[in-house]
C-alpha cells in the first residue's frame, strides 16, 4: 500500500486555488480592459469631465458675471446657476448623452463678494440708495475738505468729505462717523483713476475712526483717491471697512474690517486684524461690493427621486452585450 507524504492534500488544495485564482484575475483583467471602451464607461469619463470643467466655469462665472447665468459645457453639457439669495447660489450640471448615460448633479455654494479692483468704479461703495439719505440727514454733521488742509488733535462728528485734488492731514484725530471722497456721495461713476484729481487722507499721527449707526462698520470710503500713514509711530483705531485706490497704513492700532484696494494694500503686521484669518469678513450693510462673488464652500447635494421620474427608469433599455 502506498502511502503518500503528510500534508500532500494541502499542497494540492493550495495548488488548485492558485490556478482558479490565476484564471479569475486573467478573465476579470480581461473584462475591465473591455469595459473601458464600452458606452456606459465612456459617457460617465465624459460626464466627470464635465462636472470639473463645470465648477471652473461656475467660479470664474460668479467672478465676472454675478450670482444668476446659464453656460454650455464641452460635448454637449450644461450649466444652470441660480441665486437663492443670502450669499447662496444653486449649481445644476449635466453631462448626458443620448443612451441616458452621464451625469446630473446639484451642488450649493456659500458666496462672499469678490473685489476686483482693476478700477475704482470696481471697489466697494456706499450704497447709491442710501446717499440722497445721508446728505439730508440734518443730524449727521459734515465736514467738507478742499485744498490742503490740516486737523489736529480734534473730535470730529458725523462725514469728512474730501473732495476732487484735496489733501487732508490728520493727527490726533478721532473721527466719529465715516471718512469718504466727495465722488463717493455725489458721482454714479469714478471713471480712470487720475493722480492729479485723487483725494488724499495723510495719517501723520494718531487717528481712530469710530462708524456711527447711519453708516454701521464703515471707516473710510475713498475709491478714486489714497489713503497713507505717514509716521511709522501713528497708532491707528479703525473700526469699520476700509476702501481706497491706494492704502498704505503703518504705525500700530488695529483694522476692524475688510480693505480694498487697487493697488495692492500694505499694512504693517503691527496693525491688528482681529478674527481676519479665521473666515472672510462680510462687507458692512451700507457698502456695495458689487455683483462678483467668490465661492467660501460647496456641498453636494443628493438627487431625490419623483414619481415623475418612475417611467424613465422602468423604460430604460441596456444595450445589448
Amino acid at each position: 500500500m502506498t502511502t503518500r507524504p503528510r500534508g500532500f492534500a494541502l499542497v494540492a488544495v493550495l495548488i488548485l486555488v492558485a490556478l482558479i485564482a490565476l484564471l479569475g484575475s486573467t478573465y476579470a483583467r480581461h473584462v475591465t480592459l473591455a469595459n473601458r471602451s464600452s458606452s456606459a464607461t465612456v459617457a460617465s469619463m465624459r460626464a466627470a469631465g464635465a462636472v470639473d470643467s463645470g465648477l471652473a466655469h461656475a467660479r470664474q462665472i460668479l467672478r465676472t458675471s454675478g450670482p444668476a447665468a446659464a453656460a454650455a459645457l464641452a460635448d454637449g453639457g450644461s450649466l444652470a446657476i441660480a441665486d437663492l439669495g443670502t450669499g447662496h447660489s444653486r449649481l445644476h450640471l449635466r453631462s448626458v448623452d443620448s443612451h441616458g448615460f452621464g451625469s446630473t448633479l446639484l451642488f450649493e455654494v456659500d458666496r462672499v463678494p469678490f473685489v476686483r479692483a482693476g478700477a475704482p468704479d470696481e471697489l466697494p461703495r456706499i450704497r447709491a440708495d442710501l446717499v440722497p439719505a445721508l446728505l439730508a440727514n440734518a443730524s449727521l454733521p459734515q465736514t467738507w475738505i478742499s485744498g490742503l488742509t490740516t486737523i489736529q488733535d480734534a473730535d470730529l462728528e458725523g462725514l469728512v468729505i474730501i473732495q476732487d485734488g484735496a489733501v487732508l492731514s490728520l493727527d490726533g484725530v478721532c473721527v466719529r462717523g465715516a471718512i469718504v471722497s466727495a465722488r463717493t456721495m455725489t458721482a454714479l461713476d469714478f471713471g480712470p483713476y487720475d493722480v492729479i484729481s485723487a483725494p488724499t487722507l495723510l495719517v501723520t499721527g494718531d487717528l481712530r475712526v469710530l462708524p456711527r449707526p447711519e453708516l454701521p462698520g464703515i471707516a473710510i470710503v475713498i475709491p478714486d483717491g489714497n489713503v497713507m500713514t505717514t509716521s511709522p509711530s501713528a497708532r491707528l483705531q479703525l473700526d469699520g471697512d476700509v476702501v481706497a485706490h491706494m492704502l498704505v497704513l503703518t504705525g500700530t492700532g488695529s483694522l476692524r474690517g475688510n480693505a480694498a484696494s487697487v493697488a495692492s494694500a500694505s499694512i504693517a503686521a503691527a496693525i491688528q486684524r482681529p478674527g481676519s484669518s479665521r473666515a472672510p469678513r462680510s462687507w458692512a450693510a451700507g457698502l456695495d461690493p458689487g455683483e462678483a462673488s467668490e465661492v467660501r464652500s460647496l456641498a453636494a447635494l443628493p438627487r431625490v427621486q419623483v414619481p415623475a421620474d418612475l417611467p424613465a427608469i422602468l423604460g430604460f433599455t441596456f444595450d445589448a452585450p
